[in-house]
């Protein structure tokens, strides 16, 4: 979620910290049997928290989503299981006001297309950083690590230990107390990856440090303490000259395409937000090219600036689709379609959900087959609590 991205890459100077992703935070069910599911809560008094049996809850048009962690749910990220039909769901809940709370990944599932879903447990929460643990600069500011944007996918082409897999966006939230800026301290981020052979199997698959940008290595210190959590699988500007611009990529969607992952990010720089494509095939990053960038935005609309929260899937036929959230002042306006021929977008984009009116921000879309009856999911932001939202159109895109 995003109340604006490229102006809140704040550089800092910073090291230390000596826990490591996955290790250890506190990883909702990471060896809770299907029956009980244990959430760890984001507050040390919730860690004990545990829910016998599954509890369920409807997807309606109230937009209000439950269990959250009081300010509700978006970002979601939709696959199905090819053996079961079970459809599974990744998304986001915060914990505190939209911009400053504490944002954690949780995982549901659905037997009835998208209906209802069961069995909600948190599988990154956000978690406080001590004093001691913050980089140089920030040791005075009550800081936490957020956990955002999941893209859930099944990679067929991976070893059966590692088709299942989660990527978010990891990054620091440090509060300077100026009301006027923003905490998110995004030089201290990355994209993160688990990976299992099935969904449940990944709240205790290891956490991964897959993809950096170039705002992780701005300055030896900001490196440093990052690399305390892992190195980096892959450095983006690695894969092309054109992306060292990247300061931070996030909003990840991906898709199984030719013995791949495909993969759409959001690509953070000084000249706005473009959307990248890159192939991820085994430990080898390539680079597509940039298929949706400013200059499409405003051949859209003069009022847009660049589009972000791509979701990307396949439909019953196997032709490749990307979901999009159209940018002006920084906020979402609706969803857009694109079809996708190998690596470029193909025909003039379908309108899947107009802005609602009303609300600051409206759109990351997401889409699966397998949501029969919820359709696509739509998110908004609103100013009343809760503030984040997530509703079923009950069609496809």
């Amino acid at each position: 979620m995003r109340w604006g991205l490229v102006a809140l890459l704040v550089v800092a100077t910073g090291c230390g910290s000596d826990d490591a992703p996955g290790g250890g935070g506190k990883d909702a069910g990471t060896d809770a049997p299907a029956d009980v599911q244990v959430e760890a809560g984001v507050d040390a008094e919730a860690d004990a928290d545990v829910d016998a049996g599954e509890v369920c809850t409807t997807l309606d048009d109230s937009g209000v989503w439950l269990p959250d962690e009081g300010n509700g749910a978006f970002d979601p990220s939709v696959a199905t299981d090819p053996g079961s039909g079970r459809v599974w769901m990744a998304y986001s809940t915060l914990n505190g006001a939209a911009g400053a709370g504490k944002v954690s990944t949780w995982l549901v599932h659905s037997d009835d297309g998208g209906a209802t879903w069961c069995g909600a447990a948190r599988i990154n929460a956000a978690e406080d950083v001590a004093a001691a643990d913050r980089p140089p600069g920030h040791q005075s500011e009550p800081s936490h690590w957020s956990h955002e944007v999941p893209a859930l996918v099944i990679d067929p082409a991976a070893p059966a230990t590692e088709r299942w897999k989660l990527l978010w966006h990891r990054y620091l939230h440090a509060e300077d107390g100026d009301p006027t800026t923003d905490d998110r301290r995004f030089e201290y981020g990355w994209l993160a990856m688990r990976a299992a052979a099935s969904p449940e199997a990944l709240f205790s698959a290891p956490e991964q440090v897959l993809i950096a940008a170039e705002g992780y290595y701005f300055l030896s210190v900001i490196q440093s303490y990052n690399e305390r959590f892992g190195t980096p699988k892959h450095r983006l500007a690695d894969a092309a000259p054109e992306l060292k611009d990247c300061l931070l990529v996030t909003e990840p969607g991906a898709v199984a395409f030719n013995a791949s992952l495909r993969l759409w990010l959001g690509c953070g720089s000084e000249s706005g937000i473009r959307i990248i494509a890159l192939d991820l095939k085994g430990d080898t990053l390539t680079y597509l090219g940039a298929p949706l960038t400013s200059s499409d935005a405003q051949a859209l609309d003069p009022a847009l600036t660049g589009f972000n929260a791509a979701d990307a899937f396949a439909d019953e036929n196997g032709q490749m689709h990307l979901l999009v959230s159209p940018i002006a002042n920084d906020l979402y306006r609706g969803c857009l379609l694109y079809d996708v021929d190998e690596g470029n977008l193909t025909g003039p984009p379908v309108l899947v959900k107009q802005h609602t009116a009303g609300v600051p921000l409206s759109g990351a879309c997401a889409y699966d087959p397998g949501l029969t009856a919820a359709g696509t999911l739509f998110g908004e932001i609103h100013v009343e609590t809760p503030q984040l939202r997530l509703f079923p159109l009950r069609k496809a895109p």
